[in-house]
């Protein structure tokens, strides 16, 4: 019945090549709202999170994060990436101990 893209180009290519009428198309550039709290600073000794959704592929530059967690420098910081979404999961698990997988992810 509608259909939301995360922007024009996406928009133009269900118009122009799916034939969706214009009408049909949201177009929401950000899909996160800002945050409008004050920030919470952890708490001594506990883990500082990080959640990724989206389709787990380079140009989203998830190999550069699971790299950048890689580095020595990284490797007794407190903090656990979630990675979350569809691609080649099974090419980056087991780079980094500090990512979970959770739920239904493989390759889509």
């Amino acid at each position: 019945d509608h259909c939301i893209v995360v922007g024009e180009k996406w928009k133009r290519g269900l118009v122009e090549t799916l034939g969706v009428t214009p009408h049909a198309v949201s177009v929401i550039h950000n899909g996160v709202p800002e945050t409008t709290g004050p920030r919470k600073p952890q708490p001594n000794g506990t883990s500082f999170r990080l959640l990724f959704i989206g389709n787990l592929l380079p140009q989203k530059g998830v190999a550069d994060l699971l790299q950048a967690l890689a580095l020595p420098e990284m490797r007794n910081t407190l903090l656990t990436l979630t990675l979350a979404g569809g691609g080649p999961v099974d090419k980056y698990k087991g780079v980094v101990q500090k990512v979970r997988f959770p739920g239904n992810t493989g390759n889509r």
